[in-house]
């Protein structure tokens, strides 16, 4: 009896003097300490999709953000994120970033960053030089973005090509490369290209090609989007000696230039989504939704030449009421593997209740459903398909 309870005291000093192994002699180990990124400043159509919800919430100021939050913003959104006291993200509109990790390791206190980019622009500032064990890093579907400590834009085209821009520091872009072997075959290894200060890095190759690429210095004749221009301008002020003066040559004509180069694509998205709801809604009978009925000289002429049959319906037709989705849908691309699934809120005028409906045309590759109204869709399989939402005639 005296063994067994000299036995147990034992065990208890152990767990006491060595508290990372537990009773059943397990090791013990600290978890990583979440972080919590802060919205500094929103401006414009702002969403956060939080960690494993399917629905999106207006940002704030002063909301909080961890890990595995997606921030969504639209055609006149902006956001400003505080991811530490030393480090600020700046997204640009029509953009998708998930904070795929926020934390602070327990083996080392270092903090780890890591920010995946799926649509769109940001700006970062890591103002402090960070530690050797941190780690900050921005990715994309088709390169990795590396920094110690710099002041960089990052933006992604359509096709998946990543560019960079840095202003200060350096930034180690990763990406894919196919290599030719001696006997023919072709293997993928990892290359490290270094940017440097007032350097362009840009990938020329696709999604099926990211190796390849162009690295160029950045002078007055580089065409820059309105994000970084605008976001130019502001550093400009704060710091007036951090970029080069022949960048801020005409710079206020060249965001001018820029606002009504973007004004001028919204339009022409806008009027191409008008047409393909009008085109649908010619090739379905009326199913689908359309956007404009101010149009319709050719139907009052089939009215009047006595052509249409009695009770043809085209009366209780024009009677229904027209349903207009404000919401666009264009190029929506997912990437096989993705933590989480692509939503928009689709928006219909009027905004009363309405059973809208979705179909994809090839259901192997993508689902997609309703959730209230909310569009979800999910990529199941590599390819590319088709996503229509209809409202029913009635």
């Amino acid at each position: 009896m005296k063994r067994i309870s000299w036995l147990l005291i034992a065990v208890l000093l152990l767990s006491v003097v060595m508290p990372g192994i537990n009773l059943a002699g397990n090791l013990v180990v600290d978890a990583d300490t979440l972080r919590v990124a802060k919205i500094t400043a929103a401006q414009g159509d702002v969403k956060i999709l939080r960690a494993g919800g399917e629905k999106n919430f207006p940002a704030f100021k002063g909301m909080g953000l961890t890990q595995g939050d997606t921030i969504i913003t639209g055609k006149d959104g902006r956001v400003t994120l505080e991811l530490a006291e030393d480090k600020e993200l700046k997204i640009g509109e029509n953009s998708r970033i998930m904070i795929s990790e926020l934390v602070q390791s327990a083996e080392n206190n270092a903090d780890k960053t890591s920010l995946n980019l799926k649509a769109g622009q940001v700006y970062t500032n890591v103002k402090g030089k960070l530690s050797p064990d941190a780690k900050y890093e921005i990715r994309t579907p088709t390169a990795v973005m590396g920094v110690r400590g710099t002041q960089f834009f990052v933006s992604l085209a359509s096709g998946g090509q990543a560019k960079v821009v840095t202003l200060e520091g350096n930034v180690f872009v990763t990406v894919p490369q196919l290599v030719t072997l001696e006997d023919g075959t072709t293997v993928t290894r990892e290359v490290e290209i270094e940017v440097q200060p007032n350097q362009i890095f840009v990938q020329t190759g696709d999604i099926s090609d990211p190796g390849r690429y162009g690295l160029e210095t950045l002078t007055e004749e580089v065409e820059l989007g309105l994000f970084v221009l605008e976001t130019l301008q502001e550093i400009s002020i704060q710091q007036p000696d951090l970029i080069n003066p022949e960048i801020l040559q005409n710079l206020e004509e060249k965001i001018e230039k820029a606002r009504e180069e973007q004004q001028e694509q919204q339009e022409r998205q806008q009027e191409e989504l008008e047409q393909n709801i009008r085109y649908d809604n010619d090739t379905s009978g009326g199913s689908t939704p359309t956007t404009d009925r101010g149009n319709d000289d050719d139907d009052d002429d089939d009215r009047g030449n006595g052509n249409e049959e009695p009770g043809d319906g085209d009366d209780e037709d024009d009677d229904l009421p027209q349903l207009v989705i404000t919401s666009q849908l264009n190029n929506v691309q997912l990437q096989l593997g993705d933590e989480l699934p692509w939503t928009c809120n689709i928006e219909t005028e009027p905004a009363d209740d309405v059973e809208l409906e979705v179909e994809v045309e090839d259901e192997n590759i993508a689902e997609a459903y309703f959730d209230e109204n909310y569009l979800v869709i999910e990529g199941l399989e590599s390819g590319s398909t088709t996503v229509t939402v209809t409202a029913p005639k009635g």
